[in-house]
């Protein structure tokens, strides 16, 4: 999702997908979009550490920023379903591009449209968890956007500091709850 934070609602202004492709790939295509970048938010699994040209496994943070994307790595989720309902209650404030994220089948909204729990047939009722497909891929990334801003990260006061200054800060802040 490409997001705008606007007073208090977010604008998803745009939505790309894709699987199996390294940071480059996705680096081209923020480029191509032409957008002005405050800075990404991730999972928490970008912290994982994976092996590459370098002599030291580096975080898949590290890797992304050296072709230029910059993450600020959220907390991991313990529990999704909380999450799943902490999403749907801020849905009065989202907006949503009609073009660039509701048009075709596999749009980003779309996906938040089909996603669903799973049904179990020989229990004859659903699930507690989501059903796998596509559309847990733009799900799970709305669930972030709402994560960011339980966080703090998504505030219209992050558009106006400095991107260093204001990771910093709240990567202190995080580490003072851990401890």
């Amino acid at each position: 999702w490409f997001i705008q934070v606007v007073g208090k609602a977010v604008h998803f202004i745009d939505y790309y997908a894709n699987t199996d492709k390294g940071f480059l790939h996705y680096k081209q295509i923020l480029d191509a979009k032409g957008y002005l970048y405050g800075f990404h938010v991730g999972p928490h699994d970008l912290g994982a550490r994976q092996h590459t040209a370098s002599e030291e496994p580096e975080t898949r943070t590290e890797v992304a920023a050296k072709v230029g994307i910059n993450f600020i790595e959220l907390p991991r989720e313990q529990d999704v379903i909380s999450g799943i309902n902490r999403t749907r209650s801020m849905f009065n404030r989202f907006w949503f591009d009609s073009e660039k994220c509701c048009a075709g089948e596999f749009s980003g909204f779309g996906g938040l449209q089909v996603y669903r729990k799973d049904w179990n047939e020989k229990m004859q009722k659903f699930s507690e968890t989501p059903y796998k497909n596509w559309a847990c891929h733009p799900a799970d990334a709305c669930r972030m956007v709402s994560l960011a801003i339980k966080e703090g990260v998504l505030t219209n006061t992050w558009y106006d500091t400095n991107y260093n200054q204001a990771r910093e800060e709240y990567i202190e802040k995080r580490s003072k709850v851990l401890i």
